[in-house]
Formats: structure tokens, sequence, C-alpha cells
């Protein structure tokens, strides 16, 4: 035990300091430690090299160690993670848009919110996002104290890292609550930080962004959008103010981005997730020859004759009208058998024979900014603006569009039009089920064993025995 804690360590140590390629390798061998032996917020990092002043007076260094962040999360080769699949693959099973073709236990657990403390996956789950927390904040800490990076640098480093802070947060407490907030590297204080409350952590979450927004704000627009820039943080802004019922501040966020001009809908539904879109505000590219989009490593059969992992709901597909492009462009139907398999295929490409993909991993896209505009000008009860970006998305599938002079059937249409955009990608589902209450009603016809409080996962065992001020959701 002793010594694969020093050896986790010591891969934790290294991963700041080397190159992206090299990083991918180092944060492989750490993540296929076992989960016990590499507690994410009680890691005792050497300070000699992780918050050496020296890594972050280098130009090369410091920007290694924030890229280092994006090439551990999408690093999938032995299995997905945290960020590289789980959160749209086992939310999508939590609510209703999957359904397992395996036999495999965590798969039958989530698909049957019967999710227990003691569940597999604490190290995907909690261990890694809180370990990629902790990288977020010792680049935070290492730049602010950085001498001789110019400004721009400083800056825009500093921005992604408050920015993907910021994103795991926020992802944290829709899947948990409450959460523990830890914003520096002082391990011995981080093991044994008390929860947080969701109102806390949103609060953080934005204030998180707004300083990410105000670092980033002179930045350029990469052309692939594969690192944060000011409009990704503008998005999760307007994201984080629809959650938290702020309206105005939603729109306000949304109407930015679309405003821009640098962005937008990519008439071809089949571009939308490409390297070269013009749809996506963050996209995370895939740096291992031969892979693709872990979503498509989840999800698109290894053959053509092939059975999927998991299949689409029948649910899900009967909530698409007919003629919706979405349902051909990204729906794979695979026949075995005279059985109609249907999984989704937003990403082609599972593997590659040569050469990187064209697909990259898209983290946030203009068509949830249409639709957060929509929905909160609905509440503003500002019916034309909030028709005119909920019927360009339908517009863009193919269907005809709405008209509405109330609030109640535009913002059901609204949340459907969600659930039809965005099904299985990054949670969306799951998340949109609980923030507008309708978890319950939708999920208790449907899910033999649902009880209410399945609608946050447990805190996993191990973590509350080893930190006295933890305390477990109710119901676990």
């Amino acid at each position: 035990m002793k010594l694969q804690l020093l050896l986790s360590r010591i891969l934790a140590k290294i991963t700041i300091t080397l190159m992206p390629f090299v990083i991918s390798c180092i944060a492989l061998a750490a993540i296929m430690l076992p989960a016990s032996c590499s507690k994410l917020i009680e890691i005792d990092l050497p300070q000699d090299r992780l918050e050496s002043k020296a890594v972050f007076e280098d130009s090369i260094d410091a920007t290694s160690a924030v890229t280092g962040l994006y090439s551990r999360i999408m690093t999938y080769s032995t299995g997905v993670n945290f960020g590289s699949g789980l959160l749209t693959v086992y939310t999508g099973l939590l609510c209703d848009e999957l359904e397992p073709l395996t036999t495999a236990a965590v798969d039958l657990q989530f698909f049957q919110n019967a999710v227990t403390p003691d569940n597999i996956t604490k190290s995907d789950w909690w261990d890694i996002p809180f370990e990629y927390i902790y990288h977020a904040n010792a680049c935070i800490e290492g730049l602010n104290n950085s001498r001789t990076l110019s400004t721009p640098l400083k800056n825009r480093l500093s921005g992604e890292m408050y920015y993907m802070r910021a994103w795991l947060f926020f992802n944290l407490t829709n899947l948990y609550g409450s959460i523990p907030l830890p914003l520096s590297t002082d391990y011995r204080m981080n093991s044994q930080l008390a929860r947080s409350s969701q109102q806390i952590v949103y609060e953080q979450v934005l204030s998180d962004l707004t300083i990410a927004e105000s670092l980033l704000d002179n930045m350029p627009v990469e052309s692939n959008r594969s690192r944060p820039n000011k409009y990704a943080v503008m998005g999760l802004m307007s994201r984080v103010y629809l959650y938290t019922k702020q309206w105005q501040q939603a729109a306000d966020k949304a109407l930015q981005v679309i405003n821009s001009g640098i962005f937008k809908l990519e008439d071809n539904l089949d571009s939308v997730f490409l390297s070269a879109g013009k749809e996506a505000l963050f996209q995370m590219p895939v740096l291992q020859a031969g892979f693709g989009v872990p979503e498509a490593y989840l999800f698109v059969p290894g053959q053509a004759n092939s059975q999927p992992k998991y299949k689409i709901s029948s649910l899900l597909m009967s909530s698409l009208e007919p003629g919706d492009k979405r349902e051909q462009s990204w729906i794979k139907s695979t026949n075995i058998n005279g059985i109609n398999y249907r999984s989704p295929f937003k990403y082609k490409a599972a593997s590659l024979s040569t050469g990187l993909p064209l697909e990259y991993y898209a983290v946030m896209r203009l068509g949830e900014l249409y639709l957060n505009l929509s929905e909160a000008k609905a509440h503003l009860s500002e019916f034309p603006l909030s028709l005119q970006y909920l019927n360009a998305i339908r517009q863009r599938a193919g269907l005809m569009e709405l008209s509405f002079t109330t609030s109640g059937g535009l913002l059901q249409s609204i949340y459907e039009e969600r659930r039809r955009e965005f099904f299985c990608e990054w949670g969306h589902r799951w998340f949109d089920l609980k923030r507008t209450g309708f978890v319950q009603q939708v999920l208790q016809p449907i899910k033999p064993s649902w009880s209410a409080y399945q609608q946050l996962l447990p805190i996993p065992r191990r973590e509350l025995e080893t930190n006295t001020h933890m305390d477990q959701n109710q119901g676990y």
C-alpha cells in the first residue's frame, strides 16, 4: 500500500512538468493504480517539483502543465473515465436515454438506479475528478507566483485552469449535490474538508468563471477551439445561471456568445462534431494515435454485425418527431438476426488506421446557447425571441416551427428539444430532469425501484471512513 501511494505521488509530480505526449502516458499509469491507494484530496505531493517555482518560470513547462490536464482527461486507451465518456454513458443509464446490452454489474447498477457507496466506480467518479481539480489548483498557484512569464501567457493559462476547475465543480455538484471545495494544494486541509452546499458550489463556480472571463478577455479564439476561450466561459456561465434560475443573466451571456459571430449552427448535422466545425465553443482533441473520440468507442459497434454495448431507449426514440434529421445523422441502426438496435452515433469513428481523428470531443457547443436563451426568455415571458431560437434548432433538424403565446407549452417544448438535441451528451438529460423538477414524474413509472433520493449519487464509503467531516447523502 505504502509503495503504491509513493508511486502515485511521484507520478502526479511528474505529470505537472512533462510535455503533453508524455503526460498522457504517465497519467494513464497513475489511473491504473488501485483506487484505495491513490486518494485524491489526500495526495501528499512532494514540494520540490509540483509546487516548484521553476516549473512556472519557463513558458514551455508552464504550458505543458496546463495542457497536460486535457491530455489526462482524454487518455482512455485502457478504459474511459470521468471526462472521457462516463458522464455520458452512466447518466444516460440513470435516466431514460440508454439501456445496457451487457450484463456488467456496474452498468446494471446505474441502469437500476442502485448505485451503492461501495460501488467500484469510486475512482472514476470521485477520485479522478478531484485529481483533476488538484492539477488545476497546482497550476493556478504556480502561475500566480510566477515572476518571469509574460502577463498574456499567465492570463491565458490561468484563465483556462479557472474554467476547468469551474467545469469540474459544476459536474460534481450535479452528481452529488453538496461536495467539498478544495481551492488549494494543501492536502492536509483538503483531506478533511466538509461538504459545501450546492448554492455555495455554484457561487464558487461563478466566481471562477468571472475570473476566467477577465483573464481570457483579450485572448484570440483558436480556429479549432481545442482550449477554453472566453466564449466557452460565457457559455458555462449561461448554463449555471439557467440552473440557478437567474433568467436574465442566462440570456445575456447566451446572447454575448451568439452575437459574437464567431460560432454558427452547422447546417449539416454530420459536421457538428468535426474538428473543423464552427459550432463548438470548446472541444478536446484525441491525442492517441489510432483512437477516436471516447463516445464513439463506447457506442459504435466494433464491426458491422456487432451488437452495441448500449442501445437508445424506446422512450427516447419515441420522442423524436417524424422526419427529424437527428435520427438520420446521430443514431446508428444495427440489425442482428432481425433485431434492430439503435445506438448513439454523434461521433462516428471509434478507431483509426492512420492519423489523428477528424472529430474532436465537443464539451460545449452553440446549440446549447440557443436553447439556454430560448428557455430564459420563456421564463421572462419574451415569447417571440424565445421562439426564434427554439425554432432555429428545430429548423436545423428539419422540423416545422412552433408557436406559443404562453410559457407553459413553450417551456415543455424547449425541454423536449433539449432532450432531442443533447441526447447522450455530457449528462444533459439527467441534469435537466433534476433541475426542472421532472425527475420523479419521468422516472418513477419506468424504474421499478426508483426512489427520489437516487437523483444524487452516494458519497463513496471509503471517503467517509477517511474524512470524519464528510457526511452521506440521504437514503444511502
